[in-house]
Order: C-alpha cells, then sequence, then structure tokens
C-alpha cells in the first residue's frame, strides 16, 4: 500500500488532500467516513467529517477510530463507516476546513466536562498550530470480514462487520507537516459562569 497526501492553507481555509494505491493483494478498508447529524436529523458522511484536535502546537486531523481517554468512563466507541480499495485500485479524496479550525474530538471535550463537573465545553480559545498531523485508519480485509452499504444516498459508504476485527487489525497512517506561518485554531474551553 502506498499512500501520499498534501496539504494547502491560507487566511481562509486549510485544505487536505490524500491518496491511498493497494498493492497489498488483499481489499484495504479505510475508517474515512465519520457521521455528522445534520440540523434536519439526516446523516451526513462529508469528507470535511474529521475530528479535529490540538495538542502541544500540533492539530491534529484524524480519520480514524476514537480511543476512550484514561478517566473516562464510556460504553463503546462506534466506529468510522469505511471505505473500500480493493487490491490494484487506487482511492483519493480532498477536504477543506475553515481557519480558524475549530477542534471537534469527541472523547476530550467529554472528558473536560466530566472534570469540571459536567460543565459546558466550547471550541473557541484561540490558539496557533505550528505542525499539522493527518491520521488515517486504514485495515487489511479478509474473508473473515463483511461489508454493507449503509445508504443509498451515500454510496461506497460501508459498514464492516464484525466491528471490533476491524478495529484490531487497524494501522494508523500518520503525515505529518510543518506549517510555515502560524495556524489559527479554536481549541476547547470550559465555560464558566462569569
Amino acid at each position: 500500500m502506498t499512500a501520499t497526501f498534501s496539504l494547502t492553507c491560507d487566511a481562509s481555509a486549510l485544505s487536505v488532500s490524500y491518496s491511498i494505491e493497494n498493492r497489498s493483494g488483499a481489499d484495504v478498508g479505510l475508517f474515512n467516513r465519520i457521521a455528522r447529524i445534520e440540523l434536519d436529523g439526516s446523516t451526513s458522511y462529508d469528507p470535511a467529517n474529521v475530528y479535529v484536535d490540538f495538542s502541544d502546537e500540533i492539530l491534529f486531523l484524524r480519520k480514524a477510530p476514537l480511543v476512550v481517554p484514561s478517566g473516562l468512563s464510556a460504553g463503546g466507541v462506534r466506529l468510522p463507516a469505511v471505505t473500500l480499495v480493493p487490491s490494484g485500485q487506487r482511492f483519493a479524496e480532498r477536504f477543506t476546513l475553515p481557519v480558524p479550525v475549530p477542534v471537534c474530538e469527541p472523547m476530550r471535550r467529554a472528558l473536560l466536562s466530566n472534570k469540571a463537573g459536567g460543565a459546558q465545553v466550547v471550541a473557541d480559545r484561540l490558539v496557533h498550530a505550528r505542525r499539522v498531523e493527518v491520521v488515517l485508519g486504514a485495515f487489511r480485509g479478509g474473508p473473515d470480514l463483511q461489508y454493507r452499504e449503509l445508504f443509498p444516498a451515500a454510496p461506497g459508504v460501508l459498514a464492516v462487520w464484525p466491528p471490533g476485527v476491524a478495529a484490531a487489525r487497524q494501522e494508523q497512517l500518520t503525515f505529518p507537516e510543518r506549517l510555515r506561518s502560524p495556524l489559527p485554531v479554536l481549541d476547547y474551553r470550559v465555560a464558566t459562569a462569569e
């Protein structure tokens, strides 16, 4: 499997492109379809749905299953939906995020809220990233995995069964990039009554 990526940034947008060429001899699944519920109740699997986090001047853009952090009790983590890349084929995707880039990491948000006694957590604290890391979860398919299409309106967006097997096989492909100038990010803060 060969993976490439590129990143461009200006004052209003951060754009990421990546491609996966599957030469592995088996299907490869990508955990790159993150569900978002829209205001009208419909589910979106837009390529720009990405988990965004910030730490130590690094902006993390994740298309991979989340991990429950220590100190947070959660019944389970819902896996992202999957794009299947058959052996010998190539998949490419591009997504764009607004600048400043707002964080969106449900596990960290829940942990911050729990530690603050259930207080509201909002992404509005201006910080700056000097690096970006794009993380893509990928797993090797096999006869023990089955796929089904989730919605006719979203062709190619698949659920994998059994999900635990796919998650256990996951490799995280990481693409680091140092930025030429600091990138504005809106990080989490705990909102307190004034």
